[in-house]
């Protein structure tokens, strides 16, 4: 072994967390459709297979969270300096810094959309058996508001990722 062993290690792990919340939320994204729109829900009645759908949604999310905050710390904390991205210029620098800060920013308002959304449901929701939402009922255009709101943020992320995607193999050529 060498010295550097330590420093791959770290890196590694960079690259896991980094791919692990990538698989997730593409696992969310295909997940949240095929659950809602193509499951048979006749099968366990309307209101608990939304129940369940939001449920899994809301588990995957989580673990998302997890993910991020870990890569934001680790990478602030454990992450040498020499793996970190390394800018060509101040303006290289600027335009990762933007695109990082909306992908992350367009991701917390999606949390905090889906948020609004649970507790403005029309129907009481439970999440992971302790959690109760909406209660008497939620209020619908303060639902409907927050579901434009958490959509048009998971189309801009899907911008902010092909960007993102497109820089990398740009930057490894």
């Amino acid at each position: 072994m060498t010295d550097s062993t330590p420093n791959e290690t770290k890196y590694i792990i960079d690259r896991i967390l980094h791919w692990s919340a990538a698989l997730l939320m593409l696992g969310m994204v295909s997940t949240m459709g095929a659950e809602i729109h193509s499951t048979d829900y006749t099968i366990k009645g309307a209101v608990l297979h939304k129940q369940d759908a939001i449920n899994i949604h809301l588990m995957m999310g989580l673990g998302l969270l997890t993910l991020i905050i870990g890569r934001i710390f680790w990478s602030a904390f454990v992450l040498e300096k020499y793996k970190k991205p390394q800018f060509k210029s101040p303006l290289h620098k600027g335009i990762v810094t933007i695109t990082h800060l909306l992908m992350y920013g367009a991701l917390f308002s999606m949390i905090a959309t889906g948020l609004i959304m649970i507790n403005n449901y029309e129907h009481p929701l439970t999440l992971l058996n302790s959690l109760s939402f909406a209660d008497t009922g939620g209020d619908f255009k303060t639902f409907t508001d927050a579901r434009t709101g958490h959509m048009w943020m998971l189309n801009a992320f899907y911008v902010f990722i092909a960007g993102h995607v497109g820089a990398a193999i740009y930057s490894k050529r």
